[in-house]
C-alpha cells in the first residue's frame, strides 16, 4: 500500500485529503507543521509527501531544503499543494525537484489524488 504523508496545517483540509486518499486505497495520514512533517518522513517513511508551503514551526521551503539535503530522502517524491502561486515561488520550489506544484485555489483534492495515482500505477 502506498504511504502518503499530507503536510497541511489546515486540519479540516488535511482531514479531507487523508480521508479521500484512504478511500482510494492509500495509507495516508497528516502532519500539521514542518517539524512534525520531518519527523514523520524520518520515522514513517512515506512513499510520497503532499506538502503545503505555509506551515507553522518550519515552512515547506525549510522542509524541502532538509529533505533534499538528506541522502535517504533526496529522491522522495514531493507534490506541493499551496496557495502561493507566484512564478518566483514556483521556480524556487521546482529547484528542489518537486514532482508537481498545485495551487489550492485552482485544484481539487480529486485532481491531486489523480496525479498521485499516475505516479503509482497499479
Amino acid at each position: 500500500m502506498i504511504k502518503v504523508l499530507v503536510a497541511e496545517d489546515d486540519e479540516v483540509l488535511a482531514s479531507l485529503l487523508v480521508r479521500a486518499l484512504v478511500n482510494e486505497h492509500f495509507d495516508a495520514h497528516a502532519a500539521y507543521d514542518g517539524i512534525q512533517t520531518e519527523i514523520e518522513i524520518k520515522t514513517w517513511y512515506p512513499d510520497i509527501v503532499l506538502l503545503d508551503l505555509l506551515m507553522p514551526n518550519k515552512d515547506g521551503f525549510g522542509v524541502l531544503s532538509d529533505v533534499r539535503a538528506d541522502s535517504q530522502t533526496l529522491k522522495l517524491p514531493i507534490v506541493v499543494f499551496s496557495n502561493l502561486g507566484e512564478s518566483e515561488t514556483i521556480a524556487r520550489v521546482k529547484k528542489f525537484g518537486v514532482t508537481e506544484y498545485f495551487i489550492k485555489a485552482n485544484t481539487t483534492p480529486r485532481e491531486v489524488i489523480a496525479k498521485i495515482k499516475t505516479m503509482f500505477p497499479g
